[in-house]
Parts: C-alpha cells; sequence; structure tokens
C-alpha cells in the first residue's frame, strides 16, 4: 500500500524529519525573542433605546426593531474604526495622529446581543488601554449626537492586559514543529524518490503489481522448466542451484520495494554473465534467486558461484545518494541424479542451503549421504 511505503520511507529518514522540525522550533523561539511584544485592550459597549425621548409605546417598539435589524451597531463598529474618531481621539490624548497608525483597530458584534467589542493591539500594555477608553469615549459622543433616540455606553470597560497576544513562545513553537515535522516529511519523500532507481515505478510487461521486470523467471514458471529439462537431459548432467542473499532480508520490510528489486536483479545480472544461455535463472523468493545449470555438475557450479560470489560481497551500492548495503550470498546446489524429479531436486538445493546458511560455509553442494557435506577445493572437476 503506499500510505505503508510513505511511512517506511519518513522512518528511514527520520533523522531528517527530526532535524526539519528542531530548525522549524529553533527559528520560531528566535522569532519570539527578538519581536516586540503586542498587547492587546478590550472594551465592550452596549446599544439601547434611549428611555428618557421614548414617550410613547409604539416609538420604543420601533426603536427595539431597529436594534434587531443590527444596522445601528454595525454602524457604530464603523465609526469606532473611522478617521475622523482617529483624529479626535489623538487630539484628546495630545500626540500626532501618526502615532495611532502603530495601533491595530478590530471590532466584532456579540451573535444574538446589542453588544459590540472593541480592541486595540499594540506595543504598550497601558497605552493600549487608554488608546480603547479615549476612542470609546470619543465615538460615544459622536453617536450620541446623531442618534439621539438610542444610547450607546461602555458594559466592559478596557484595562491594562497583563500579557501580550504575541509573541507566544508555547502557540509558536508548537505551529512550528508542526509545521516541520510535515516539511520534514515530504523531504523525507522526495530523498526517498530521488533514490529510487529510474522507471521502477513503471509497469513491466507480465506484472500485475506494476514491479520492474527482472531477468528472471517467476517459480512456477521455473519449476515448468525444471521439469522439462529433466525429461530432456538425456545422459547429461544437470544442477540446481538456489542463492539466498542474507544481507538483504534484514531490509525487506524497510527498503522500497523498487530498491529490494534492484539489488535482487544485480544478482541476477551477476549470475547472467557467468552462465550460459540455456541456463535458466529463476526468482526463488522475495531475496534469493535459483538458477538451473544444463550439462553442468555441481562442484562446477560451485566454481562459477565462487566468482558470483566475490562481486556480491562486496557493498553494493542501491541508490544515488551513496547508500551501500553489505551482502551475505549463501548458495545451495543439488546435482540431479538416480531419476529425482524436479521437487526432489530442489529439497535437496534447499538442504544445501540451510546448511549453507547456518555456518560458514557459503556453498554447499548436496551430494548423495547422509548430510549435505561442503565442496572440497581439491576435488577434480
Amino acid at each position: 500500500m503506499e500510505s505503508t511505503s510513505y511511512l517506511k520511507a519518513i522512518r528511514r529518514n527520520w533523522w531528517l524529519v527530526l532535524l526539519t522540525a528542531l530548525v522549524a522550533l529553533g527559528l520560531a523561539l528566535a522569532v519570539s525573542v527578538i519581536s516586540q511584544p503586542r498587547y492587546r485592550a478590550t472594551a465592550r459597549f452596549i446599544v439601547s433605546p434611549n428611555g428618557a425621548l421614548l414617550s410613547e409605546p409604539n416609538s420604543l417598539l420601533n426603536s427595539l426593531n431597529t436594534l434587531d435589524r443590527r444596522s445601528l451597531i454595525a454602524t457604530f463598529g464603523e465609526v469606532l474604526t473611522s478617521e475622523r474618531i482617529r483624529m479626535q481621539s489623538a487630539e484628546a490624548l495630545g500626540v500626532s495622529p501618526a502615532t495611532l497608525q502603530k495601533y491595530r483597530f478590530t471590532t466584532a458584534v456579540v451573535p444574538e446581543a446589542n453588544v459590540l467589542e472593541f480592541s486595540v493591539e499594540g506595543p504598550n500594555r497601558r497605552d493600549v488601554m487608554v488608546v480603547a477608553q479615549t476612542m470609546g469615549t470619543e465615538a460615544i459622543d459622536y453617536v450620541g449626537n446623531i442618534y439621539t433616540l438610542y444610547t450607546v455606553d461602555f458594559l466592559d470597560t478596557p484595562f491594562a492586559p497583563e500579557r501580550p497576544v504575541s509573541p507566544n513562545a508555547l502557540r509558536d513553537g508548537l505551529v512550528a514543529l508542526t509545521l516541520g515535522g510535515a516539511l520534514g516529511s515530504v523531504l523525507a519523500l522526495a530523498r526517498e524518490r530521488r533514490r529510487t532507481p529510474p522507471g521502477a515505478g513503471g509497469m513491466a510487461a507480465g506484472y500485475a503489481d506494476g514491479r520492474e521486470r527482472l531477468p528472471a523467471i517467476p517459480w512456477n514458471q521455473f519449476e515448468s522448466q525444471l521439469d522439462r529439462a529433466i525429461s530432456t537431459k538425456g545422459r547429461s548432467v544437470l544442477s540446481v542451484a538456489l542463492l539466498r542473499l542474507d544481507g538483504l532480508e534484514d531490509y525487506v520490510d524497510t527498503l522500497p520495494p523498487q530498491t529490494v528489486q534492484k539489488i535482487q536483479n544485480l544478482a541476477a545480472q551477476m549470475l547472467r554473465r557467468e552462465l550460459l544461455e540455456k541456463d535458466v535463472i529463476g526468482q526463488f523468493d522475495r531475496t534469493g534467486l535459483s538458477v538451473i545449470l544444463n550439462g553442468m555438475s555441481g562442484p562446477a557450479a560451485a566454481e562459477i558461484f565462487k566468482r558470483v560470489m566475490q562481486n556480491l560481497t562486496r557493498p553494493v551500492r542501491y541508490d544515488g545518494g551513496g547508500q551501500t548495503m553489505q551482502l551475505y550470498p549463501r548458495f545451495g546446489i543439488a546435482e540431479h541424479r538416480d531419476h529425482a524429479s524436479g521437487p526432489e531436486i530442489i529439497r535437496q538445493a534447499r538442504q544445501a542451503l540451510d546448511l549453507a546458511s547456518r555456518d560458514e560455509r557459503r556453498i554447499v553442494v548436496y551430494e548423495s549421504l547422509p548430510k549435505p557435506v561442503s565442496l572440497d577445493p581439491n576435488r577434480q572437476i
């Protein structure tokens, strides 16, 4: 599954994800330290009909209906942040209008209520309170002269905030860690994609799962080829060899399938260079190969695999970033004798391979003895 491959890629490149997240966290904390604090003071206003001027019940009802349409509340919000109120407030405070440019003003109507919130943000905790108080007072006076049927007054007066609203080191750090981790995951996937061999993601003919075609036939075809070779070999010799790449087995569940196939493909190519055209190479399992050697005895096959083993035991580079892997090839060889069937000779080769995997002998030739024996280097071929 794609999600499983993504998780494996991120797990293999965990250091990149961690490094990116830590760098983002460090930058966020550095910005928090050098940034100027911003404080916020909030005032709340309530709008209501002016009972002293509404002597008739109908006038009171009409005023309440107007408040329900919210237009008066919205108008008062626009007045609060208007240029006129800013100019009048600057004059009342004894400062230039440009001084108020350092402040940020926002208004919000409380849902289902005739209440308006007015917030002022600035660099000084006391100044934001004074500016909010002054602008609120100026707006109340201005609106009171226009809408005499309504009164606007402070519901909550502003106060000097204790803590700044920004920067917030905890909040900024958590956001930076999250974004840094996400960016690190993207970089990890990009790095994994760059390491994937070219063309490995394409659909290869004969493979329903889209894997790259190997120079080796599937196992069921290999068994059929072996039965055919046994039935037609006559008096000629025939051997079967099984190759297991022990170093690759440790990475099957962590490396991308394309990378595993690339290494297996490399081993198959090395075998093909040493074998005859009539010899057959098949897939033994996820990390192994199988070979039918027509006209070749077991000891002769062992000599060929010695040359292959020397190449495979060198560190294998499997990506463009210089990543290498140490392989430990093991060979189990069985020579066809005594009218043995295909499954029987494969069983003998498996037994030889298991013996090669358990001890220091990397190449074991099965012989018609109670147990497999290793190749005698002084044996005549």
